[in-house]
């Protein structure tokens, strides 16, 4: 019997859950790596026929690039958008 999503999905968790989380705390620091990993998985249940059976590793942090990637131009929208443009009031240009 082959098993279940919530089957596979626990074991690809248990299994590459650690390396993730290091690979996004290398990038970004504690607490946030555990909110990209989190994003990771959550992308993961969705995608779970799309993940390599093996070596799902590569796929996962591919993943995990592409949401930092997208934090990044987030932070970079949000400040270019901001009214001082990202400067503390009575500093920078006039």
């Amino acid at each position: 019997m082959e098993p279940t999503a919530e089957e596979r999905f626990r074991t690809l968790y248990a299994a590459t859950y650690a390396d993730v989380l290091a690979f996004a705390r290398r990038r970004v620091g504690d607490h946030d790596g555990h909110d990209i990993a989190a994003e990771v998985y959550a992308v993961a249940w969705r995608r779970l026929r799309d993940i390599p059976a093996d070596d799902p590793r590569p796929w996962l942090f591919g993943v995990a690039r592409n949401i930092l990637r997208g934090d990044a131009r987030g932070r970079r929208r949000r400040r270019n958008s901001s009214p001082d443009n990202g400067r503390v009031a009575g500093f920078g240009h006039s």
